[in-house]
């Protein structure tokens, strides 16, 4: 197991009890950790990315920008990276820009049932209302709001049993196609699907 923090931190456990402190070669926030085609790669504040092929050794890049990556994922076989900027999110796949979605702040971003499906917020219309996206190839994008989740943001979206379940102020949420959600439960910190 990989956690990721404030500082830099970046910790790995065998047993999810004892966890050992790694040296991730940066002080900035991380957000988020992904594992995929025998790579760690983490990332976060200030364009920060962490690498490891081992979870041990890591090797940081960054750059002075202030802009946030607030999301990894390892879909389709290739690292999926969402940077937000400006009140734009820029969505990458194997490090080249793939797209640039304005008035959306996007969250987290998965793949399931033959599309990329991302949550978040748009501030238009005013207030800000939760946002879902979907898309086949990362370049053009379906938004979609919809009513019932419209209080506040969403959080998180993760993919499992033919089923996305996204998290955000209003609740948990389940759709199989992306535009059609059920509420589930209420009050969750995170979600995750295992294997």
């Amino acid at each position: 197991m990989t956690g990721v923090g404030e500082n830099g931190q970046i910790w790995t456990s065998a047993d999810a009890l004892g966890w050992i402190s790694r040296v991730s070669g940066t002080t900035n926030r991380l957000r988020d950790v992904e594992f995929g085609d025998g790579t760690f790669m983490a990332v976060g504040d200030y364009y920060t990315i962490v690498a490891s092929t081992n979870a041990v050794d890591w090797v940081a890049k960054s750059s002075e920008a202030e802009s946030p990556y607030v999301d990894v994922a390892y879909l389709k076989r290739k690292f999926i990276v969402v940077l937000r900027e400006g009140g734009r999110t820029f969505i990458y796949q194997g490090g080249v820009q793939r797209s640039i979605l304005n008035d959306a702040f996007l969250a987290e971003i998965t793949y399931g049932n033959g599309f990329y499906l991302a949550v978040g917020e748009s501030d238009v219309p005013e207030p800000a209302s939760a946002t879902v996206v979907v898309s086949t190839n990362l370049l053009s994008w379906d938004f979609f709001q919809p009513e019932f989740l419209s209080k506040g943001a969403l959080y998180d979206v993760e993919y499992g049993n033919m089923i996305f379940v996204t998290r955000g102020d209003a609740g948990v949420f389940s759709s199989a196609d992306g535009m059609r959600w059920t509420r589930s439960l209420q009050n969750l910190n995170a979600l995750e699907f295992f294997c």
